[in-house]
């Protein structure tokens, strides 16, 4: 099983990485671009051992390389959270896999079993020119989007005969549409309907602090008691449902230095 392992200092002043550019893959470079649309969670670069080695700012060795990764792009990398060796090609599938969010991290060693972890001690050596190092990397850009929102106009909500009009029983309903997304509520209120678009669209677009303000009464929304919501709805009101989001990955504990 791959160890991941966590370098927060490296002991050489890291300056003048202009020489460095061309080490960092075309693979990275055209992720990177993307990577604030398409939301990947971590970023992956493949290096040649000859490149590591050969870097004098951090003597070559194997962890300290990610210093220089993490200089040369400060607003996009974040911590490491993988630091692998083995063959160029396996080496090379297993970033574009993380790239493109195909492989979870616990999934690296077996989906690419050539990949070996570098330990703490390794970390200090000196690369080796015959292998290839896989450096993965949080994505700083990377947005958590924990929980889904959906204004409900009141007349829908009370003209459902299986849920028989009631606010709360409405949850089954929108978890019966997309079960493998909606998870359990965490939030029903009410309010006009450009108060309830306003913050919806908050929440679905993961605007900061959105769904605490929305629980503090923001958004001129008004949060519905356990009472409240077993009685019928009212077709003149609009009803925000929010829930949690099964596909958010915040919730699987993947990242191991926060």
């Amino acid at each position: 099983q791959l160890q991941l392992i966590w370098f927060q200092r490296c002991p050489f002043p890291l300056t003048g990485f202009t020489p460095l550019m061309p080490v960092v893959s075309r693979r990275l470079v055209s992720i990177l671009l993307a990577a604030p649309v398409l939301g990947y969670e971590r970023l992956a670069d493949c290096v040649p051992g000859g490149i590591v080695g050969s870097l004098k700012q951090t003597e070559g060795k194997v962890g300290f390389y990610t210093k220089a990764l993490q200089r040369l792009m400060p607003e996009t990398l974040g911590g490491l959270s993988l630091l692998a060796s083995g063959p160029l090609e396996q080496c090379n599938a297993a970033a574009t896999a993380i790239n493109v969010n195909g492989v979870e991290l616990a999934e690296v060693g077996e989906m690419f079993p050539e990949m070996n972890s570098v330990d703490m001690s390794e970390a200090f050596d000196i690369a080796d020119s015959d292998s290839a190092y896989l450096y993965v990397f949080d994505s700083k850009d990377y947005v958590s989007y924990t929980h889904l929102a959906d204004c409900v106009p009141g007349g829908i909500v009370r003209t459902m005969a299986k849920t028989q009009g009631k606010i709360y029983l409405y949850v089954a309903a929108l978890k019966m549409i997309m079960p493998g997304v909606f998870g359990n509520y965490t939030y029903i209120g009410k309010g006009d309907v450009s108060a309830c678009l306003t913050a919806m669209n908050a929440i679905n677009t993961a605007s900061p602090h959105a769904y605490e303000d929305l629980k503090k009464g923001g958004y001129h929304m008004t949060e519905i008691g356990l009472m409240e919501s077993l009685e019928e709805a009212e077709a003149n009101e609009t009803y925000l449902y929010v829930l949690q989001n099964l596909d958010d990955d915040s919730s699987k504990s993947k990242h191991l230095y926060d």
